[in-house]
C-alpha cells in the first residue's frame, strides 16, 4: 500500500515537471502559482485589511484627503487644462491656459 502511494506521488511530480517544461515554468514558479490559487477571495480581503491596519498602527501610511484634479477641455480652442477643485465641488471656474477664455468645468 505504501509503495503504491509513493509511486503515485512520484508520478505526479514527474507529470508536474513535464508540464512545467512544456510551458516554461520553473518548479518554484509553479509552486508559487499553486499557493496563490489556494487563498480564497475572502481570505485575500481579510489579509489586505489586516495589512492596512498594521500599516496605519505603525504610522508609516498616512491617508490624506485633499483637492481633486479635473482634466477639462476648453470649449473654445480644445486645449486640455488641469484644474484643482476642493472637496465636494463639481463645477469650478478656470481660465484656459492657451486662449485665456474664462469658463467652468463640467
Amino acid at each position: 500500500m505504501e509503495n503504491s502511494t509513493s509511486r503515485k506521488m512520484w508520478l505526479n511530480k514527474v507529470i508536474a515537471r513535464a508540464h512545467g517544461r512544456l510551458y516554461g515554468l520553473s518548479l518554484r514558479k509553479r509552486e508559487s502559482v499553486t499557493r496563490k490559487r489556494e487563498m480564497s477571495k475572502q481570505a485575500m480581503r481579510d489579509e489586505t485589511e489586516r495589512l492596512v491596519k498594521e500599516a496605519l498602527e505603525r504610522k508609516t501610511l498616512t491617508v490624506k484627503q485633499g483637492k481633486t484634479r479635473i482634466d477639462s477641455k476648453c470649449r473654445k480652442c480644445g486645449a486640455l487644462n488641469r484644474v484643482s477643485a476642493d472637496q465636494g465641488q463639481v463645477r469650478v471656474p478656470y481660465t484656459c491656459k492657451e486662449c485665456g477664455e474664462e469658463q467652468r468645468t463640467f
